[in-house]
């Protein structure tokens, strides 16, 4: 059975990173954005913004990938995800949302892999004419505007914390991230033993055989 009130391996962000004043008019001065500019443009506000986002994105995740919860920089180099993706110049996306705080998060390698996520659609039934972002239906869990107790229950395994999808949104977000594989459970287990998250005494010799010898 799973045990949902022990576990919080994904955690809304609650919190908006925040830009100066020259910055936020830099952004709005790029607009209408035709695609590649995330990539192409490399001024000085825009390392700002980037480096701000990141510096903050950091601390309000606690260090953790959007999507997974586990430890940011342990499976590769941390990126800036766009949640409803950008495309590329010859392959644009949801450009009018490339610069959108709420759509901004921090990833770890693994989940925005080509493999995973990607520049997978994650808007369902997109109304080019709709200008409020968060109007959207996102057709995946949204690190700002969803509570992950109402798309996901966690629960103990041997040497595994497992999860489960309580909504479609949950589910679609397990698929895409392969958050129920194996490396997935296994790597909750260690991180939730290593934090000393877990003090149930009951199961915390299902978790101790985890620290052995079982990595990514």
């Amino acid at each position: 059975m799973l045990q949902r009130s022990l576990l919080k391996v994904i955690k809304q962000i609650k919190i908006k990173p925040k830009f100066r004043k020259e910055v936020k008019c830099y952004i709005r001065s790029l607009a209408p954005y035709k695609g590649g500019e995330w990539s192409s443009i490399n001024t000085n506000l825009m390392k700002e913004f980037k480096s701000t986002l990141k510096k903050q994105l950091l601390q309000y995740q606690e260090n953790e990938c959007a999507y997974c919860g586990l430890k940011l920089g342990e499976t590769g180099k941390t990126e800036i995800e766009h949640i409803a993706p950008k495309g590329g110049k010859n392959d644009p996306k949801y450009v009018q949302y490339m610069f959108t705080t709420c759509n901004l998060v921090l990833a770890c390698n693994l989940c925005n892999s080509p493999l995973k996520k990607g520049t997978k659609n994650t808007i369902n039934n997109f109304d080019e004419n709709n200008k409020n972002y968060r109007k959207n239906d996102f057709n995946i869990y949204h690190p700002y505007f969803d509570n992950p107790n109402d798309h996901f229950e966690f629960g103990y395994g041997i040497d595994q914390i497992i999860i489960r999808g309580k909504s479609d949104k949950g589910q679609h977000s397990i698929e895409m991230f392969d958050l129920d594989s194996e490396a997935q459970c296994t790597a909750r287990a260690k991180k939730s033993l290593y934090e000393g998250m877990i003090i149930n005494p009951e199961i915390e010799d299902y978790l101790k055989s985890v620290m052995e010898y079982k990595k990514w």
